[in-house]
């Protein structure tokens, strides 16, 4: 005999905000939305679930002020539902292709406008009542998300560069953002495999050295031009003109894109290579804004347009 029931697929998200005047939720299509979400909702998430090995901590917590859901419907054998089997053949594949749903929103956030944004955890909480016993499942993700850097905050009081902090989203942006999440959902190079280059992007956005950063932001400029195929022994100066042929909007906007790719890859190159260590911490922070931002633009235009 088969029982119908409703479920929810939650991610808390790390370093998201918007501004306080915003108190709603946001709908992103297909059951899935942004919702506002307090303190003591999350703990009583913690203390439903009955164990110690809970995956946010106290300062993890103090973070979280939105989630991320996907209202889920479902038939499946009623005893599916009881505590013990909530792992059931079927409950776990509708949880993985909604994991699957919730992590590619929040990449589509990073691609729609640089900041910090990440999760640590995601519940799957079956029946809709997660605070009366009610069996629920949840994702411990293992990768410590990247914490929004002090250096970019400094910065950014001082000019104009990006900086990476936290992705904060007005009402205007929380709608363009429904819309581009539409875009990217339905563009031709996304009911693909995501490509190569989308890998080490998302790698950005774990807890790693700027170096390291870099790095990948350069690995994913070469896969995303290059497609894996030979080039050139020198791929800096190609690599950059082709960038700034993608993204650049005018001469002055494309000559400061080629600059500052070949100053990255040859940056990226003394690293990997040993020759020499770069002194300037900020230098090296400035090089990862620009490059990640640049990097994003052109992920863009290749999926929406491509």
């Amino acid at each position: 005999m088969a029982a119908s029931s409703e479920a929810v697929g939650l991610l808390p998200l790390l370093y998201f905000q918007t501004p306080r005047s915003f108190g709603g939720e946001i709908h992103l299509g297909n059951d899935l939305l942004i919702r506002k979400i307090t303190s003591s909702e999350i703990e009583r998430i913690q203390e439903s679930r009955g164990t110690k090995d809970w995956p946010l901590d106290e300062d993890d917590r103090k973070e979280i002020n939105f989630t991320l859901e996907k209202k889920i419907r479902m038939k499946m054998p009623a005893s599916v539902l009881a505590i013990d089997r909530a792992a059931g053949v079927s409950l776990s594949k509708v949880w993985q292709e909604t994991l699957q749903q919730l992590i590619n929103c929040v990449l589509a956030m990073r691609l729609f406008k640089q900041g910090a944004v990440g999760y640590k955890a995601a519940f799957l909480l079956v029946e809709g009542q997660p605070y009366a016993g009610a069996p629920y499942i949840t994702h411990d993700f293992k990768v410590e998300p990247r914490h929004p850097s002090i250096w970019p905050i400094f910065q950014a009081l001082r000019s104009e560069e990006p900086a990476f902090a936290r992705l904060t989203l007005n009402e205007k942006e929380l709608k363009e953002y429904a819309s581009f999440h539409k875009q990217i959902s339905e563009s031709k190079r996304r009911k693909e495999k995501w490509p190569i280059f989308i890998h080490y992007f998302s790698r950005m956005y774990e807890d790693r050295s700027d170096e390291e950063v870099l790095i990948d932001c350069m690995i994913s400029f070469e896969a995303l031009a290059f497609k894996g195929e030979k080039g050139p022994r020198e791929k800096g100066t190609p690599l950059a003109l082709a960038i700034s042929m993608l993204i650049g909007n005018n001469a002055k906007e494309r000559e400061k894109i080629k600059a500052t790719i070949k100053e990255a890859y040859n940056l990226r190159n003394n690293i990997v290579h040993g020759k020499h260590f770069p002194e300037s911490k900020p230098e090296i922070i400035r090089l990862c804004w620009e490059t990640e931002d640049y990097l994003r633009r052109s992920i863009k235009k290749l999926l929406i347009e491509g």
